[in-house]
């Protein structure tokens, strides 16, 4: 039997990161997705240097094509795709009288349209 895929976007640090690990834990082939290239791929090596299935893939959510793209790939590679886990987020820290429209909207293409975008092409 296959393994079982799980992409997770946002998965080189925090949340992310400990999901990616656990899921690999679990015997699934883990797809890391980040903005941050060397630290998806740190967690992408820590996960095949323990026995387990994992890629890194470079993918900024803000970006359609580049999601329709991954999840083209993933599957074409590996098959079925079992799980996605939409984690990729970011916050501004600064206070919110400082909050400028272009930041919030940023903080939207990222923290909710990016699910959007990864698990629409994903569906099917």
């Amino acid at each position: 039997m296959a393994k079982k895929v799980v992409v997770i976007t946002g998965g080189g640090i925090g949340i992310g990161r400990a999901t990616a690990l656990a899921f690999a834990g679990a015997g699934y082939h883990v797809v890391v997705t980040d903005v941050l290239d060397n630290e998806g791929n740190a967690v992408a090596d820590a996960i095949r240097a323990n026995g387990g299935g994992a890629d890194f893939r470079h993918l900024d959510v803000t970006d359609t094509a580049q999601a329709n793209a991954v999840i083209a790939d993933t599957e074409g590679r590996l098959g079925t795709i079992d799980v996605v886990i939409a984690n990729a987020g970011i916050a501004h820290r600064v206070p919110l009288g400082a909050m400028t429209d272009e930041k919030w909207d940023h903080t939207f293409e990222v923290d909710l349209k990016g699910i959007f975008r990864v698990v629409r092409p994903a569906l099917p």
